[in-house]
């Protein structure tokens, strides 16, 4: 069992093996994960091969994810990137991660949100990420609820990307993901309240 969590007095982002007995093989992949607000910003999925577990957090206070596999023996450091990125350039917070394994291959998706309601993804190939950063802009004004979700095909390497597309509730968009989340975006709504958690 892979354990993965923030420890908040120094705000460290710590990962562990549970070997039935005790807690073992833990690493480090951030020091400085100081602004996540309290929130769902780590997670951890085996992949569907089995061949690894995946953890992931953020590092430091504009954006940035990291990561590490563990194969069995050993961890293996997997930066991921700066998840707030933008042409005019910004430095949200990460607030939320979600983690997916593709079930067909060692393949991942990260969905993550930021302090500024920001959506973007990143696309673990089994041996480097590719990032798709502003999806939205807008899934949620301050980060504070986690109004996105992915969810790959169980025949995998496809996916569906979802999320509130607006800070008053009208509206959810999806994309399909194959495996990146780079295609168009399909709108559906409109609906009474504020899209806050989406699974």
């Amino acid at each position: 069992i892979i354990l993965v969590g923030i420890e908040s007095n120094n705000n460290r982002v710590v990962g562990a093996v549970w070997n039935t007995t005790t807690l073992m093989n833990s690493t480090l992949i951030s020091s400085t994960a100081s602004a996540t607000g309290g929130l769902e910003a780590v997670d951890v999925a085996f992949a569907g091969d089995n061949s690894k577990a995946m953890i992931i957090g953020p590092n430091g206070t504009a954006g940035s994810l990291n990561a590490s596999y563990y194969n069995g023996q050993y961890w293996t450091p997997a930066y991921v990137g700066d998840m707030s990125t933008t042409a005019g350039g910004n430095a949200d917070d990460v607030r939320w991660v979600r983690l997916k394994a593709d079930p067909a291959s060692d393949d991942m998706q990260a969905v993550a949100i930021t302090s500024n309601g920001r959506l973007s993804t990143a696309y673990w190939s089994g041996s480097a990420w590719t990032m798709t950063t502003t999806i939205d802009a807008t899934v949620d004004g301050s980060g504070a609820t986690r109004s996105a979700d992915f969810a790959w095909n169980q025949t995998g390497s496809v996916g569906q990307l979802i999320w509130d597309t607006d800070t008053t509730g009208a509206t959810i968009s999806n994309r399909t993901c194959a495996p990146q989340c780079s295609s168009s975006t399909t709108t559906a709504g409109s609906y009474a309240g504020t899209g806050a958690w989406l699974s």
